[in-house]
C-alpha cells in the first residue's frame, strides 16, 4: 500500500537524521520560545522536525528571536494556548523544554554533568 511506502521512507529519514544528529559536533535549533527564569528553550515537536539536533550534538545553538523570550514557564504556556486555541488538532505531538546539559549524582551523591544532551549551549537573541 503507499501509506506503508511512505511510512518505511519517514522512518529511514528519521534514523538518517538522529545517526547524523548523533555523530554531529554542533547542531543548530530555532526554539520556538524561550523562559528567561530557567534559561529553558521551549521546541514544539511534530513529524518535520525532531529533538535528535538540540539533544544529541555535543553542543547546542539555539537562535531565538528577543520577542519570543518569557519570564516564567506559566507565559509561555498562555502563549501557546493562544497559538493553538482555534487549531487543537495542529498542537504538537510533544513540546521540549531544553534548560541545559543533563547533570545527576549517584548514590554516593558524585554530580556528573553531561549525562545525556549536550554538554554545552550557546544562545543566540536576535532583536526583531
Amino acid at each position: 500500500s503507499p501509506s506503508r511506502g511512505l511510512g518505511d521512507v519517514y522512518k529511514r529519514q528519521r534514523e538518517y537524521n538522529i545517526n547524523n544528529a548523533q555523530d554531529a559536533n554542533i547542531g543548530i535549533t530555532f526554539p520556538a520560545m524561550g523562559i528567561a527564569e530557567t534559561a529553558t528553550l521551549v521546541q514544539p515537536m511534530t513529524s518535520g522536525s525532531g529533538r535528535s539536533v538540540g539533544l544529541l550534538p555535543i553542543t547546542h545553538v539555539a537562535v531565538l528571536r528577543r520577542s519570543t523570550i518569557y519570564r516564567r514557564m506559566s507565559e509561555t504556556m498562555v502563549e501557546l494556548r493562544k497559538q493553538y486555541q482555534n487549531d487543537p488538532a495542529g498542537f504538537p505531538s510533544a513540546i521540549v523544554h531544553i534548560s541545559g546539559p543533563s547533570s545527576t549524582a549517584d548514590i554516593e551523591l558524585v554530580r556528573v554533568v553531561g549525562v545525556h544532551g549536550p554538554v554545552n549551549i550557546t544562545y543566540i537573541i536576535v532583536n526583531d
